[in-house]
């Protein structure tokens, strides 16, 4: 009879134990999926700010490349101006160095 009370005293401290550890895994469970939606959403957060740098960060590559190349235009602009100038100013020295001597006869 002792034995038969005894095991059935097992029994229930065992059922007692499973249900307590059944409770506890499940919260945990709970717990788990929680994280893991932070998770989820933390990585969709990462996802759009990198998603923004990578497209400033493009941003600021166009501009500086479209800055150069008006830099280029420009050297190349001044050049031409530099050059008319000079061809203009030979011309005009030629026409100067006639009229000197047009003056002298």
């Amino acid at each position: 009879q002792d034995e038969k009370e005894n095991a059935l005293l097992q029994v229930s401290d065992v059922r007692s134990k499973l249900q307590s550890l059944t409770k506890r895994g499940e919260a945990d469970a709970v717990e788990l999926r929680r994280r893991e939606a932070e998770i989820i959403q933390l990585h969709a957060q990462v996802t759009a700010v990198t998603g923004a740098l990578n497209k400033a960060k493009a941003e600021v590559v166009d501009r500086e490349e479209a800055k150069q190349n008006m830099q280029a235009d420009l050297l190349i602009k001044t050049s031409q101006m530099e050059q008319q100038v000079m061809r203009e100013r030979s011309e005009l020295d030629a026409r100067v160095a006639e009229l000197e001597r047009v003056l002298e006869n």
